[in-house]
């Protein structure tokens, strides 16, 4: 997103009431992609609407497109997108991946690691491609799941940034932690530079990660066993569903 040479006025800056440090990242990074014309957002993984909800009070959002992607888009969104004032333009992921709409900004929050690693290079290979020129992909992704979830393992930053070296891609990495419980946050933007980087590339780069995924909870679950620190074990409750939903999970 290229930097926005007009003046910056409050009615252009989207409130976020939550207090929510992923949103008002998020909300701020694409802020300046609202004076495009006629920008197009996608949210690819809408969830309930976390980050329309940032946008709501921005004036010139009223000018955007709005591209909840979901399976299905909740009712929670629909029922916001009213109260927004963008054009509203749900659609399935599926949808989406047959047929992807062209966009100045996509949005993933915590959802990279929904993504089944099998299916990954078809999802991120596609939204890369329907990014605009002068787009971006802005990821948050926190760094660790708090509560076990099938199937699903935390991505670091190490293995985002990793997932997007490759020709074609130039991403822009920054870490930090949430405010309550310090959990490691990844905000990451990704600009396409030239033609987007094939899915096959991609299916290399997650054979890969999954690989250096595996590894790392290997060594952990050796770290952990050794120590024999009772006080530990919900970490290890932890790295036991990491290592067993891998196993799970594993790349084509």
């Amino acid at each position: 997103v290229q930097p926005c040479a007009l003046p910056i006025y409050p009615s252009d800056v989207a409130e976020c009431k939550q207090a929510d440090p992923q949103v008002e990242m998020v909300v701020s990074t694409v802020q300046a992609a609202l004076v495009r014309p006629n920008p197009v957002i996608i949210d690819y993984g809408a969830g309930l609407g976390r980050i329309l909800l940032g946008f709501g009070t921005a004036e010139r959002f009223r000018n955007a497109t709005y591209v909840p992607v979901d399976e299905p888009v909740s009712e929670a969104v629909k029922s916001l997108a009213k109260t927004v004032g963008a054009k509203f333009e749900p659609m399935s992921r599926e949808a989406f991946l047959r047929s992807p709409t062209e966009a100045d900004v996509v949005i993933l929050v915590n959802t990279l690691h929904h993504i089944p690693f099998d299916d990954l290079p078809r999802q991120i290979g596609t939204i890369l491609t329907a990014l605009k020129a002068g787009g971006v992909l802005v990821i948050q992704e926190i760094g660790e799941l708090r509560q076990p979830e099938q199937l699903n393992v935390p991505w670091r930053i190490e293995d985002i940034i990793d997932l997007f070296k490759v020709p074609g891609c130039i991403s822009n990495p920054r870490s930090t932690t949430t405010r309550s419980q310090r959990i490691p946050l990844t905000h990451m933007l990704v600009h396409v530079d030239g033609a987007p980087p094939s899915q096959a590339l991609l299916a290399e780069r997650c054979r890969e990660i999954w690989k250096s995924m595996k590894a790392r909870a290997l060594d952990e679950l050796s770290e952990l066993y050794a120590s024999r620190d009772q006080e530990k074990h919900i970490l290890l409750e932890h790295v036991l569903f990491t290592n067993a939903n891998l196993d799970l999970n594993k790349p084509a």
